[in-house]
């Protein structure tokens, strides 16, 4: 399955649209770019260093460990719902406790002290939250079929992934129709970086001499 990074529907992995918002898949099955690697490293050290532990950012290793075993990004998407509703919880329950307090200590001398403690606490979870999203998360979701088959970091598709591309030539003769469309499908796969040039001329002089 591969996710909308508009809306999060799951669709079916030849789907070229989202069935819901129609949202293009143009960059889902291609690797991230510079700048999504950066966001994504910088998202793990930003957590390390607010946290003074490496506990966060395990949790979600073992959810990007469990997404390239079973080359499904499902565990990404239920790390953001767990995230998403433990932020909620977060805010709610600082709410309620900053107002308990305040209804029967208005009289504090300290009282500007826990006000200011208590935004603080509100401002910095909700910039956590959204570093999560727009650092680590949105990058993932933007390339969710290439990073579940393939790796966050990896910008060469996988041996696996690679055979089954390799299944476009299933014939041992091919007819001068048959070899101009698998040409057009390995020419994508070399426009979306899935392949190498070398791949590519490979692919190219084999259906070439099949078709002969």
């Amino acid at each position: 399955m591969i996710y909308c990074p508009k809306c999060l529907k799951a669709n079916k992995n030849k789907d070229e649209n989202c069935q819901q918002c129609h949202t293009s898949f143009v960059d889902i099955n291609t690797p991230l770019d510079g700048g999504d690697r950066v966001k994504v490293m910088a998202f793990f050290v930003i957590m390390a260093l607010t946290f003074g532990s490496i506990i966060p950012p395990a949790i979600i290793l073992i959810a990007i460990y469990i997404m390239k075993k079973d080359k499904k990004f499902s565990p990404i998407i239920k790390i953001e719902n767990i995230i998403d509703t433990l932020y909620w919880l977060a805010i709610i329950a600082s709410i309620l406790a900053f107002g308990n307090w305040f209804y029967y200590n208005q009289q504090d001398d300290h009282v500007l002290l826990y006000m200011l403690s208590f935004f603080v606490t509100i401002i910095g979870a909700t910039v956590m939250y959204f570093l999560f999203s727009w650092l680590f998360f949105k990058p993932l979701l933007r390339h969710n079929k290439w990073v579940a088959e393939n790796g966050i970091f990896s910008n060469i598709i996988t041996k696996k992934a690679k055979t089954n591309s390799a299944k476009i030539i299933g014939h041992d003769k091919l007819s001068s129709f048959s070899v101009a469309d698998e040409m057009i499908k390995w020419h994508d796969l070399l426009k979306k970086g899935l392949i190498s040039q070398e791949e590519f001329d490979q692919a190219k002089q084999k259906l070439l001499n099949q078709s002969n």
